[in-house]
């Protein structure tokens, strides 16, 4: 065992000395703090000239030294330890100091571990480095002497889906701002027996122990389950989801579902009725004027809609556009894609994309952008959350056109009680770890706990960890809805051709009218101003 400098006591008729010993060839020197410390301890003053004096000797320490320290003696002094605990309480170290001449030692393992209990070190003892240290006593020295039980946290559960959770369609554009809707891709078809989703469990952590005998909690981990919708299948153990019918998968509200595409051939009237179905709907014909579709899926026409009524869960494709009449209305909580839209109304849950727009009232959550070769959009309403992109924007007679970058209003209400919500749980988590605290330190040194006490403090961690769970996903939802905000700030309106005198634009609430035609500009929220900027 590793020996550094130390030091005795002598106690002489004629005064109090010291033995200064040198520590081995790889021991660490004794330093003056150390033994001053040890020395008031003790109760044993020395005067400026006798610490520089003692100070010299340990610096020039090569071997054996004795020093006088007083003329009185005192009584001898018994071999004691210095228990130092790791700030985790997972490790507890010693420094044993000699005792005096005439002083007693430790008596074997059981005085040792005594010693160590009256400190507080009641778990994880290191009996070989125990047994080490009496078979060859060092002094001055760190010893590990006991080491507690680390807490192995849980693996919290996990879902992979083997297709795109996330509808990210875009239509391709060409080099000439075409938008091609012969290639459109946009649904995830699986074939019967397709795995959809695998669950990996969660794994339960083990609890530890300090080296004072106190446990040491694992945060339990998040546990989820699969959920599966109309044709699917779940595994027996739980943790696999497979489909029971070739279709279209996607997930709605955390449940994952295949449908069939219902097909239309022809055209949506009188000889169809009205279409509602539970799943994606095709209609190979056009949408006429008074009719409605609805699908908890997508949609898409191959035709023209007319003042029709178009209501997706999912996406509206239109492969060619729709006349609505001003009656006609879209309504899609994905995007919306359509060759053009005209007097009608659009309300989108993601992105609005078309070749041209003229006299609507168009909302989308994220995008609109009209992209073809002249991307017009003239008359009406235009409302995003981060990006208008057009290539022209109104018209030479100067039609009333409005293009707003902002929040949704219902965006906004959520964002405020989302902010009161998570205020009130994080008190009720503070009090809670307060109450915790207090409890603990009032029961530290109980080992073991009462039968009721070791209940209410169980019962004290589940609250707590339930609340931790509660904090941790109403952050992450409110962060969420902070970053969109953030976004709209930021938004901009590009105009890659003309944007006419008449054009509004409006950016988080505030207003800019385009006095003289511009041209190849984008508008952005600058020094609380909506300002042109040249592309």
């Amino acid at each position: 065992m590793l020996q550094n400098a130390w030091f005795q006591l002598d106690i002489r008729d004629d005064g109090l000395y010291i033995w200064l010993y040198p520590p081995d060839a790889e021991g660490l020197a004794l330093t003056f703090f150390e033994l001053n410390l040890y020395l008031v301890k003790h109760r044993i003053t020395l005067k400026q000239a006798e610490k520089e004096t003692l100070r010299r000797e340990l610096e020039n320490l090569t071997e054996r030294r004795e020093v006088k320290l007083k003329d009185a003696g005192m009584l001898p002094v018994d071999e004691s330890m210095s228990v130092t605990i790791s700030e985790d309480k997972l490790e507890a170290v010693v420094r044993i100091y000699a005792a005096s001449t005439e002083g007693e030692q430790i008596e074997g393992k059981e005085g040792f571990a005594q010693m160590l209990t009256d400190a507080g070190v009641r778990f994880g003892l290191r009996e070989d480095a125990i047994d080490e240290w009496l078979g060859n006593r060092v002094y001055c020295t760190d010893i590990l002497v006991a080491k507690g039980i680390p807490m192995e946290p849980g693996v919290d559960a996990s879902i992979t889906y083997m297709f795109d959770t996330e509808k990210t369609f875009r239509p391709e554009v060409d080099e000439n701002d075409n938008i091609d809707f012969h290639h459109l891709n946009m649904i995830s078809h699986v074939a019967e027996g397709d795995v959809l989703a695998v669950l990996s469990p969660a794994v339960d952590g083990k609890n530890g122990t300090t080296v004072q005998g106190l446990e040491i909690a694992s945060k339990k981990p998040i546990r989820m389950t699969l959920n599966g919708g109309s044709n699917t299948a779940l595994s027996e153990d739980g943790n696999v989801l497979t489909a029971t019918v070739s279709g279209h998968v996607e997930l709605q509200r955390g449940k994952v579902v295949v449908n069939n595409i219902y097909q239309v051939r022809g055209n949506v009237g009188v000889g169809t009725g009205d279409i509602e179905y539970d799943g994606s709907v095709r209609v190979t014909g056009d949408v006429l004027a008074g009719y409605s579709v609805t699908a908890s899926g997508d949609i898409l026409v191959d035709g023209v809609v007319e003042a029709a009524f178009l209501t997706a869960g999912g996406q509206i494709v239109l492969a060619n556009g729709m006349h609505g009449d001003v009656k006609g209305a879209l309504k899609a909580e994905g995007n919306i894609t359509a060759k053009f839209i005209q007097a009608c109304t659009v309300e989108s849950g993601g992105d609005v994309t078309s070749g041209s727009i003229l006299h609507s009232k168009v909302t989308a959550k994220n995008s609109i952008v009209v992209s073809s070769k002249r991307g017009v959009v003239n008359g009406g309403e235009y409302k995003a959350g981060t990006l208008i992109s057009v290539v022209t924007a109104g018209s030479p007679s100067k039609t009333n056109t409005q293009l707003e970058i902002g929040a949704d209003i219902s965006v906004l209400e959520n964002f405020r009680s989302l902010e009161k919500v998570l205020v009130d749980k994080r008190l009720e988590q503070r009090k809670a770890r307060q109450t915790f605290d207090i409890a603990a330190r009032r029961m530290e040194g109980m080992d073991p706990l009462p039968p009721d006490k070791a209940e209410y403090m169980d019962s004290l961690q589940n609250q707590l960890s339930m609340l931790e769970v509660e904090v941790g996903e109403l952050m992450i939802r409110y962060n969420q809805i902070k970053e969109e905000l953030e976004g709209n700030e930021q938004g901009r309106v590009i105009v890659k051709g003309d944007v006419y005198e008449g054009t509004r634009i409006v950016i988080s609430d505030v207003s800019y009218y385009v006095r003289q035609n511009t041209a190849q500009c984008q508008f952005l929220l600058a020094e609380g101003e909506v300002k042109p900027f040249v592309l």
